[in-house]
């Protein structure tokens, strides 16, 4: 990685006064916020607030995620997010699920809708997904198919 992608990834999580978790992910320190964490991520939550032993480590090793994924991920949390790519943002789709965080998810959605042709292919697959109820009716295919055509 070159000096400037580690302090791309590395700044936002610089130890500042409201963070009080470190993620370790390929031996490179995170420093974080709990409560932020916590609160748009379950599987954080759950981490941070239950009975399991992490709650009390010191640091908290991530394992199987590459260390500018992982960044890329929680920054999209913060005051200053790592906007996903399309070279990273089928990981980080990935990742959103892996740890339970819906709205990074659909940040990285709608990214992929906006960007690509992979966006394109992306949205008519969600859109088929979500109006599946409604394609079993006839009148409402055709009425879908007159206003595409418009």
């Amino acid at each position: 990685m070159s000096e400037t992608s580690a302090f791309i990834y590395e700044s936002p999580f610089a130890k500042t006064d409201k963070t009080d978790a470190i993620l370790v992910v390929e031996e490179k320190k995170l420093h974080v916020n709990k409560a932020i964490l916590s609160y748009h991520s379950d599987y954080f939550n759950t981490l941070f607030n239950s009975d399991l032993k992490e709650k009390s480590m010191p640091e908290i090793e991530i394992k199987d995620v590459k260390f500018e994924d992982f960044a890329t991920l929680l920054s999209l949390v913060h005051e200053k997010p790592i906007m996903p790519t399309l070279e990273n943002a089928e990981r980080i789709l990935e990742l959103s699920d892996r740890f339970l965080m819906p709205s990074v998810k659909n940040v990285v959605e709608m990214f992929l809708i906006s960007t690509s042709e992979f966006g394109r292919k992306y949205r008519k697959e969600r859109m088929m997904r979500k109006h599946e109820k409604y394609l079993n009716s006839p009148g409402y295919v055709v009425n879908m198919v007159e206003f595409y055509l418009l």
